[in-house]
């Protein structure tokens, strides 16, 4: 069913950080692309190596990805009662689950925000020639691994139990 729900303070909140990060990271960005090489690193093995450099403006295009994503999730927001959902959604349990979908899109935006920060901040370290252990990158993508899906698996444990 289509409900028109308004925010809650929890969704205002997230969507609030969401926006302040946004705003952190194009400062970031624009403040550190003038002391960068002109060729900056891009890829890296599995033991952190460098294997592929690439103009330093590639940086942008990043930041124009993560911009993308928010723009689209903020999008998706707005027609929870258009997804799939793990449920049977009905008259009596579309409130709760519609809030559960929003409350998971916006966390999980935060996430992708954050992550987008943190590929950013490795990259820029490495061209600067600051030292990084080589197993940050093993270790920054692990922890991505369990944090998203850490909020799937609480999202679908939410939404089951709300059935």
């Amino acid at each position: 069913p289509k409900l028109f729900i308004s925010r809650s303070k929890l969704e205002n909140i997230l969507e609030l950080i969401s926006i302040i990060l946004i705003i952190f990271f194009i400062y970031y960005s624009l403040t550190i692309l003038n002391v960068l090489p002109y060729v900056i690193p891009t890829r890296f093995d599995y033991y952190g190596n460098i294997t592929s450099w690439s103009n330093k403006n590639i940086l942008w295009l990043s930041t124009i990805i993560m911009i993308c994503v928010y723009i689209l999730l903020t999008v998706l927001l707005k027609f929870p009662y258009k997804f799939n959902y793990i449920v049977k959604i009905n008259e009596n349990n579309a409130f709760i689950q519609y809030k559960l979908v929003r409350i998971w899109l916006l966390s999980l935006k935060i996430e992708i925000i954050i992550l987008f920060f943190i590929t950013h901040w490795i990259i820029v370290s490495k061209a600067l020639n600051k030292h990084l252990p080589n197993k940050i990158l093993v270790i920054f993508h692990i922890c991505a691994l369990i944090i998203i899906l850490g909020t799937v698996g609480i999202y679908i444990y939410k939404s089951n139990k709300a059935k």
